[in-house]
């Protein structure tokens, strides 16, 4: 996590605000009813796989998703940290907190992220209570950004696909 921070501040500050996103609806409607199919912990890889292969996204926030399942677990909070560092104007769109929620989220305890990534980016607006994401919850927040993107695009979209998305296995 300090990596994150450390590499988010390093940054430069986004001049570019974030495109509206263009997705294959045929692409996102296969993406969705797979799913369904799925076990809860194989769902949130499907989902990134499936929204990257769906949806224009910009070039870090993309290879950050596609790389993310083959990462080892040790590696993937660096590879998070790169995806928004070169998207931040995708992260600023799906976290109205930005950045300074990255600083408050390595200020409190493990447990308490969660939470902290939830309120500060008004996840509720996706329609999904925090209840539902189940115990123990960890948000992801390369899946926040894909799911903002979905959701810009349709925001009827199958709520189980936003839920993949920001439900990381722990």
């Amino acid at each position: 996590m300090l990596a994150l921070l450390t590499l988010l501040l390093a940054a430069p500050t986004p001049v570019a605000t974030a495109a509206a996103p263009t997705c294959k609806a045929d692409v996102i409607a296969v993406v969705e009813k797979g799913l369904a199919q799925l076990r809860p912990e194989q769902q949130h890889v499907f989902a990134l796989r499936g929204v990257t292969e769906a949806c224009t996204l910009p070039e870090g926030l993309a290879k950050g998703a596609r790389a993310f399942d083959t990462a080892p677990p040790s590696s993937r909070p660096m590879l998070v940290a790169k995806a928004i560092s070169q998207s931040l104007p995708q992260w600023t769109a799906a976290c109205p907190g930005g950045v300074e929620t990255l600083q408050r989220m390595m200020q409190v305890a493990p447990a308490t992220r969660t939470l902290t990534l939830w309120k500060q980016c008004n996840i509720e607006r996706f329609g999904i209570p925090l209840k539902a994401m189940g115990k123990p919850a960890n948000l992801s927040p390369l899946g926040l950004m894909l799911g903002h993107v979905v959701h810009t695009w349709n925001p009827k979209a199958a709520p189980l696909l936003v839920k993949s998305l920001l439900s990381a296995p722990l």
